[in-house]
Protein backbone atom coordinates (compact mmCIF):
# COMPACT_ATOMS: atom_id res chain seq x y z
CA UNK A 1 0.00 0.00 0.00
CA UNK A 2 2.75 2.45 0.89
CA UNK A 3 4.63 1.59 -2.30
CA UNK A 4 1.53 2.37 -4.33
CA UNK A 5 1.09 5.64 -2.44
CA UNK A 6 4.74 6.57 -3.12
CA UNK A 7 4.39 5.85 -6.86
CA UNK A 8 1.16 7.85 -7.01
CA UNK A 9 2.73 10.80 -5.19
CA UNK A 10 5.83 10.73 -7.42
CA UNK A 11 3.75 10.50 -10.60
CA UNK A 12 1.54 13.38 -9.50
CA UNK A 13 4.55 15.52 -8.57
CA UNK A 14 6.16 14.79 -11.94
CA UNK A 15 3.05 15.90 -13.80
CA UNK A 16 2.17 12.46 -15.15
CA UNK A 17 -1.29 12.62 -16.73
CA UNK A 18 -2.46 9.04 -16.16
CA UNK A 19 -1.56 6.21 -13.79
CA UNK A 20 -2.62 2.61 -14.43
CA UNK A 21 -2.58 0.36 -11.38
CA UNK A 22 -2.46 -3.36 -12.06
CA UNK A 23 -4.22 -4.87 -9.08
CA UNK A 24 -5.87 -8.27 -8.67
CA UNK A 25 -9.31 -9.80 -8.78
CA UNK A 26 -8.60 -10.69 -5.14
CA UNK A 27 -9.31 -7.05 -4.29
CA UNK A 28 -12.86 -7.09 -5.66
CA UNK A 29 -14.17 -10.68 -5.68
CA UNK A 30 -17.41 -11.07 -3.73
CA UNK A 31 -18.70 -13.95 -1.61
CA UNK A 32 -20.32 -15.55 -4.69
CA UNK A 33 -17.02 -15.52 -6.58
CA UNK A 34 -18.17 -12.67 -8.83
CA UNK A 35 -15.66 -10.09 -9.99
CA UNK A 36 -17.40 -6.90 -11.11
CA UNK A 37 -16.30 -3.45 -12.20
CA UNK A 38 -18.49 -2.04 -9.45
CA UNK A 39 -18.87 -4.70 -6.75
CA UNK A 40 -22.19 -4.68 -4.87
CA UNK A 41 -20.63 -5.81 -1.60
CA UNK A 42 -17.33 -5.81 0.23
CA UNK A 43 -14.52 -8.03 -1.02
CA UNK A 44 -14.86 -11.60 0.27
CA UNK A 45 -11.14 -12.24 0.68
CA UNK A 46 -9.64 -10.87 3.89
CA UNK A 47 -6.08 -12.18 3.72
CA UNK A 48 -3.25 -9.60 3.80
CA UNK A 49 -2.62 -9.79 0.03
CA UNK A 50 -6.26 -9.17 -0.89
CA UNK A 51 -6.85 -6.42 1.65
CA UNK A 52 -3.67 -4.59 0.67
CA UNK A 53 -4.70 -4.72 -3.01
CA UNK A 54 -8.14 -3.32 -2.12
CA UNK A 55 -6.60 -0.51 -0.05
CA UNK A 56 -4.14 0.39 -2.81
CA UNK A 57 -7.06 0.60 -5.24
CA UNK A 58 -8.96 2.94 -2.92
CA UNK A 59 -5.94 5.25 -2.69
CA UNK A 60 -5.43 5.34 -6.45
CA UNK A 61 -9.11 5.82 -7.32
CA UNK A 62 -9.43 8.66 -4.79
CA UNK A 63 -6.44 10.53 -6.22
CA UNK A 64 -6.84 14.07 -7.46
CA UNK A 65 -4.70 15.88 -10.00
CA UNK A 66 -4.07 12.73 -12.02
CA UNK A 67 -6.26 10.42 -14.08
CA UNK A 68 -6.23 6.89 -12.69
CA UNK A 69 -7.31 3.49 -13.95
CA UNK A 70 -7.28 0.13 -12.16
CA UNK A 71 -7.15 -3.21 -13.95
CA UNK A 72 -7.97 -6.43 -12.12
CA UNK A 73 -6.62 -9.52 -13.89
CA UNK A 74 -8.56 -12.61 -12.91
CA UNK A 75 -6.00 -15.34 -13.62
CA UNK A 76 -2.26 -14.97 -13.86
CA UNK A 77 -0.33 -18.10 -14.71
CA UNK A 78 3.35 -18.57 -14.07
CA UNK A 79 5.79 -20.11 -11.64
CA UNK A 80 4.31 -20.74 -8.22
CA UNK A 81 5.82 -21.83 -4.91
CA UNK A 82 3.35 -24.75 -4.85
CA UNK A 83 4.06 -25.84 -8.42
CA UNK A 84 1.29 -27.44 -10.46
CA UNK A 85 -0.81 -28.00 -7.33
CA UNK A 86 -1.54 -24.26 -7.16
CA UNK A 87 -4.23 -24.38 -9.85
CA UNK A 88 -7.39 -26.41 -10.11
CA UNK A 89 -7.54 -28.27 -13.38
Amino acid sequence: VEGTRAVLDAATAAGVRRLVLTSSSAAVIDADGLVAEEPVGPPALTDPYSTSKAEAERIVLAATGIETVVVNPVNIYGPSPQGPHSYNG
